[in-house]
C-alpha cells in the first residue's frame, strides 16, 4: 500500500490548518478511503511522535519508513 498522492495533498492541507500530522489526519479523514484511515491516522500519529515530517519529495518514502517499522 502506498500514501498515494492524494492521500498526502489532503493531509497537507491538514497540517496547515491544524498544525500536527495527527490533526491532519482528523481533518482529512472524511477523504481517506475506508481501508486506508487507520493506517494513515497510525502513520500519522508517528510522525508526530517521531517528529518526522514529509514533503513532495519524500512523502512515499516516509510512508515506506513507517510501514517497515511495523514489520
Amino acid at each position: 500500500m502506498k500514501l498515494g498522492k492524494r492521500n498526502f495533498d489532503f493531509l497537507c492541507m491538514g497540517v496547515k490548518i491544524e498544525g500536527t500530522w495527527e490533526g491532519a489526519y482528523f481533518y482529512a479523514w472524511e477523504y481517506l478511503k475506508a481501508n486506508q484511515d487507520d493506517t494513515i491516522k497510525y502513520f500519522c500519529k508517528w510522525l508526530d511522535k517521531n517528529n518526522k515530517s514529509m514533503g513532495h519529495a519524500n512523502y512515499e518514502d516516509r510512508f515506506k519508513e513507517y510501514k517497515n517499522g511495523l514489520a
